[in-house]
């Protein structure tokens, strides 16, 4: 019965606080009492103080109390129950204190305002403005106005300006714009959105109004996106999440949305290499297969199909707290991207316009090239036939000497029989032309100004139960290799509706449609136009005189060229060697929810996610190979189909038990449907010329098809006890049970726990701690196979008088195979300083691989060569991360702000395999991965001096480690300026250490092109025939290096003296430089990269809306500016930071633009 009366009590109490008339901003300043023999306080700072001090909870309303001073005499002697009375007291009684129970006090006013009274409600902070004509009759009117943070001075958008009292509101545009009709003299206007306080302003007959909305705490009231789309307060998480936000996103706009997010979370890294409609490289905490999930649907995507327009924000779950809720999927984090809903308020349309336009005019990094020898080898060249008939006339450029005067010719220069010299009718032979430098440009020459243009317009509106938003983009990229072109529409819905108080519906459909008729090959191969151009062209050769490709009468048979051998017209491979790909993307759900009570809530849910995919290389007729059958043509089509499907079924409960506990719990189930088809076909040859079709084979055609199913079926559930909203303990399990295990063991159950805890709720923290909060995780997630792979299968055999056969395999398929498990610990801490204008959030994680699943050696007796284990091999990862955001200066107009990222992993192997004898490769137990070991390199001294034999490095029979690969750290820098309606922004990024492998250094130096081996004091006594080279080591006298099994020193008798034998330079170069030896070719991989710079414009309102516009922003733009590198690698070290990179990238282009954003 005392309980019945208590909670009756309570509910009678907080409706008297809700429904209450709040005191007008005069009776607060009544309130305010000041002695000056007494130290005041806040009466919102002694209840913070008292409930610290008797762990108890004061439940009242900011507007009500203000900011009014109160004398805190007393407060060290007063007893629990003595706070009623004692509260009264200081406050004059102008309060009245009721008791709930006993942890709970409800605050109200003694004095309420009458119900005539219709003086509104407002922070002391914002007085009302002064009614110039108090007694007009209140007339309708339209208000317009500008809403701004208080603290940053930037622009809020989405935020809700509604009539206290009437139903008519409406919203915020982008540049903090908002226009309400239908405003009396005598309302109040209420502005609000989530993670500001709200603010009440009496209109008083104004039309416009300059609005600063004032964040709440940081890090109390925060609220994240986290895994099933749940939204929960941040100060709640055991583990680390961070936040990008869309508008950050969709200014400086790349075709590709993930180059976009480089630098901006710690721990997520992003390489870009910069081809055409090439993939971002990503890894999160060291791993890749980071689960991408859009909208709560996860997708497989390579980010082209997700437009930057359509993006509210991105949350990086950056360990495996996703998995307990998206299945294993989710073991090496996940990136969840929520898109925007809805639009205008009470069903008004509201239209936004997006477009950029970026032109790439130059690069941020080209290679440099020596120009100062031709074609050819030994100092030797004349063109006969441009395929070793002639002189050298085939290959290299370690030829003559350019641009050499000769007073016995025409020209004056030194002439010899080229490529494209005139033909002797009498002779039939090549005319000697000037031997001259006319391709030092050959790179700039050859590329276009490529450029990316984007286009948005986005349709929608709200009411209090329907929402709905039309998106559609258009991205056009030009590359910069002619003809290489990929454009993207996107199409997206959203919408939602409430039926009644209960039953909601919400869905999404996304389509993307990607094409291009060609986009550039990358590879070490004659159909790159970098191998063709860039490494060996010389620069004898012009490359803008082969721009008629075709042999005069042998169009579409024979291409023109200087060389026949082994490269090809750049203009050719650009405008017919085609690589052609189309993609179809469909993606989206329907959620059906039905809430029971305001704390249950059942839905069920289905995503899909479905992608065709036709991709074919189109090889014309005349292509020059490795293989001579390429002359004729090929045609290369490929086929894929890819379909998943998830039902789920979802109960949510969210409770708060007392004024001290509460609990946020769910429970699910989840049916998981992927359907994968692929087929691949080859015609080697062609029969008829330009005709790209399967049946025009002049060879037999051969192909593959391959189909995959897989079903997963889960239950998974968790739950967050919260207490004092301070501590919060979480608790998750899930059970999957997966057709990529074998029956016995498709059974797997791995749960989590974490712990967050507010230190500033619960201790007395100094002046400058304005928060800190501290976390701690263990996760274990399961982990299954690939379809197929748990048991044997055929695979075509070889072919026998034309009869096909099939292959089982030397695999052993053990039905005992258990799921593989990865065990993370993680622990973290949130601090915000001098009211949060500082702050850092710092995390430290370790994650521990066991069960792999690998396949082991067995006796070949058995009638296999390897069997499927369960290996007892554990590896570990460790890493920290730190992100630390502050705002070093903030004034009415000006404000600063700066986040910096920062991480760093390292892999660890803590027990090999058995029957490994304690190592994994070269790695021992206790040692961490990383290490670049290679056979074969160079021999050395014990103090690293290379050995020479004959003049020439000795290559070695042992091991080598040429260093530490991975990067000591990878960070990212933003830092951005605001001065009234002016923004600035820029950001850098980069990596420190490392190693770097460069092909391109090796090639270069191959093929006689890099800028230093164009040493004229050595290259001319090539030409002359004289060594004269010695190389700086030492060659050995005596004794001998051996080795053991594993190819490390055993024993060293070598006696050494200086290297002093004379060879051709480029006969060292070749040796040093050999393509099969990485350590002349490594490089340190430091870089910062200049990333974006926006400078943007909001049109002010007086302006727009003479336009007829909401609102309007310019904006100059610039993406990859500058690059800094700690050495010449010959390389954009983003490409990649690892040390096996083999692919030949055009140069990075450097991004310029402007941007332009409309509402209507």
């Amino acid at each position: 019965m005392k309980k019945s009366q208590t909670l009756s009590k309570l509910f009678f109490l907080l409706a008297g606080l809700n429904l209450s008339y709040p005191l007008s901003a005069a009776e607060i300043v009544q309130f305010v009492h000041m002695d000056a023999t007494k130290q005041p306080v806040s009466f919102q700072d002694l209840l913070a103080n008292l409930e610290k001090k008797f762990n108890v909870r004061f439940n009242f309303s900011e507007g009500m109390i203000g900011s009014f001073m109160v004398d805190s005499a007393g407060i060290d002697g007063l007893k629990k129950t003595q706070i009623k009375n004692f509260l009264e007291k200081i406050s004059d009684g102008k309060v009245k204190i009721e008791q709930v129970d006993e942890m709970l006090y409800v605050i109200l006013p003694k004095k309420t305002v009458k119900k005539e009274d219709k003086t509104p409600s407002v922070p002391i902070s914002s007085p009302p403005r002064k009614n110039n004509n108090p007694g007009q009759q209140q007339q309708e009117r339209t208000v317009t106005g500008r809403i701004i943070d208080q603290n940053t001075g930037l622009a809020l958008e989405g935020v809700t300006i509604r009539i206290q009292g009437k139903n008519i509101s409406s919203n915020s545009s982008p540049s903090g714009q908002f226009s309400l009709s239908k405003v009396g003299d005598n309302d109040v206007l209420v502005f609000s959105i989530l993670g500001y306080n709200d603010l009440q302003v009496p209109v008083q007959g104004e039309s416009e109004f300059s609005v600063e909305l004032n964040p709440k705490n940081i890090g109390l009231d925060e609220v994240v996106v986290t895994a099933l789309g749940v939204k929960r307060e941040k100060k709640a998480l055991g583990y680390s999440i961070q936040e990008v936000q869309g508008s950050s996103l969709n200014t400086a706009k790349e075709a590709n949305l993930m180059s976009n997010m480089t630098g901006k979370v710690a721990g997520l890294s992003i390489q870009n290499p910069p081809g055409l409609f090439e993939d971002p490289k990503i890894s999160l905490r060291g791993s890749s297969n980071v689960l991408v999930v859009v909208d709560n649907v996860p997708v497989e995507t390579n980010f082209w199909n997700i437009s930057s327009d359509d993006i509210a924000e991105v949350s990086v779950l950056k360990g495996p707290a996703a998995a307990a809720l998206y299945g294993s999927r989710g073991k090496n984090g996940a990136i969840l991207i929520t898109t925007k809903r809805g639009g205008g308020k009470d069903g008004k349309v509201e239209i936004s316009i997006n477009s950029s336009v970026m032109f790439q005019p130059s690069f941020v990094y080209l290679p440099k090239t020596q120009s100062k020898y031709g074609t050819g080898q030994w100092g030797q060249f004349e063109w006969v036939d441009g395929a070793g008939g002639g002189v050298y006339d085939n290959d290299y450029v370690w030829g003559p000497k350019l641009d050499q005067r000769d007073p016995n010719t025409k020209s004056g220069f030194v002439e010899l029989p080229q490529w494209d010299s005139p033909i002797d009718p009498a002779t039939g032979k090549r005319i000697p032309t000037p031997f001259i430098s006319r391709g030092k440009d050959n790179i700039r020459n050859f590329f276009n100004t490529g450029n990316i243009i984007s286009n948005n317009i986005a349709i929608g509106a709200s009411t209090e139960k329907t929402n709905y938003r039309f998106s559609f983009t258009q991205l056009d990229q030009k590359g910069i290799d002619p003809g290489a072109r990929i454009d993207a529409s996107t199409v997206a819905f959203s919408g939602g509706h409430k039926f009644t108080d209960k039953f909601s519906i919400e869905t999404s459909i996304n389509y993307n449609k990607q094409y291009s008729d060609n986009y550039p090959r990358t590879s070490y191969f004659a159909d790159n136009n970098m191998y063709n151009i860039g490494v060996w062209m010389g620069a004898d050769v012009d490359v803008r005189g082969l721009k008629d490709y075709w042999e005069p009468g042998q169009e579409g048979i024979k291409q023109r060229n200087y060389n026949y051998q082994y490269y090809n017209n750049p203009y050719y491979i650009a405008n017919e060697f085609r690589q052609e790909y189309s993609k179809d993307v469909v993606y989206g759900f329907a959620n059906f929810a039905y809430q029971f009570t305001p704390e249950l809530k059942l839905s069920y849910r289905a995503n899909l996610n479905w992608h065709t995919r036709y991709t074919a290389q189109k090889r014309p007729k005349g292509f020059v190979g490795y293989n001579p059958d390429y002359m004729d043509g090929g045609f290369y089509p490929d086929y894929n189909y890819d379909f998943e499907l998830n039902n789920e079924v979802l109960l949510n409960y969210d409770k708060r038990l007392s004024s001290l506990w509460s609990i946020s719990a769910l429970a699910g189930a989840n049916n998981r449907n992927n359907n994968w088809r692929n087929m691949s076909l080859s015609a080697s040859a062609l029969s008829i010329p330009g005709v790209y079709n399967i049946g025009n084979s002049k060879v037999p055609i051969t192909g593959t098809n391959n189909t995959y199913k897989k079903l997963v079926n889960s239950f998974y559930g968790s739950a967050t006890i919260g207490y004092h909203d301070a501590l919060y303990l979480t608790l998750t399990g899930r059970n999957d049970w997966s057709s990529g295990m074998p029956v016995k063991k498709n059974s797997y159950f791995y749960p989590s726990v974490s712990f967050s805890g507010v230190v500033s709720e619960l201790v007395e923290m100094p002046s400058f701690i304005s928060f800190a909060k501290a976390r701690a995780a263990w996760i274990r997630v399961g982990g299954d196979m690939s379809p197929y792979s748990s048991r044997p299968t055929y695979s075509y055999g070889t072919r026998w008088g034309g009869t096909p056969t099939l292959s089982l395999g030397g695999t052993l398929y053990p039905q005992d195979i258990e799921p593989d498990f990865k065990n993370t610990i993680e622990f973290g801490a949130d601090i915000r300083l001098l009211k949060n204008r500082i702050g850092f959030d710092i995390s430290y994680f370790e994650d521990t691989y066991t069960n792999q699943i690998t396949q082991a050696s067995i006796s070949s007796s058995s009638g296999y060569t390897s069997r499927l284990i369960n290996s007892d091999k554990k590896t570990r990862t460790k890493g920290w991360e730190v992100t630390m955001n502050s705002t070093p200066v903030k004034s009415e107009n000006f404000s600063w702000d700066l986040a910096l990222n920062w991480s760093r992993t390292r892999d660890w192997l803590i027990q090999a395999e058995s029957g490994k004898n304690g190592r994994d490769g070269y790695v021992k137990e206790g040692e961490k991965y990383g290490y670049l070991y290679y056979r074969n390199e160079f021999e050395t001294t014990p103090d690293g001096q290379f050995v020479y034999r004959n003049g020439l490095p000795v290559k070695s029979n042992g091991v080598t480690n040429l260093g530490f690969g991975p990067s000591n750290w990878v960070g990212g820098l933003t830092s951005s300026f605001k001065y009234k309606d002016w923004f600035l922004s820029f950001s850098v990024d980069g990596r420190w250490g490392g190693l770097l492998y460069s092909r391109l250094n090796q090639k270069l130096w191959e093929a006689g092109k890099h800028i230093n081996s164009a040493n004229e004091q050595y290259r001319d006594a090539d030409n002359r025939d004289e060594k004269t080279y010695i190389a700086e080591g030492q060659k050995i006298v005596s004794g001998n290096l051996t080795f053991d099994e594993e190819g490390f020193i055993k024993e060293d008798t070598r006696v050494f003296e200086k290297n002093d034998v004379p060879v051709y330079y480029r006969s060292w170069a070749n040796a040093y430089y050999n393509q099969s030896i990485y350590t002349t070719s490594m490089f340190d991989a430091t870089y910062l990269k200049l990333r974006e710079v926006i400078l943007s414009y909001t049109i002010p309102t007086e302006w727009t809306k003479k336009l007829g516009l909401k609102g309007a922003s310019v904006a100059f733009i610039g993406r990859n500016l500058f690059l800094w590198t700690k050495e010449e690698s010959y390389m954009d070290p983003d490409v990649q930071g690892g040390s096996g990179e083999t692919r030949l990238y055009v140069p990075t282009p450097r991004n310029l633009g402007f941007n332009v954003k409309l509402n209507f």
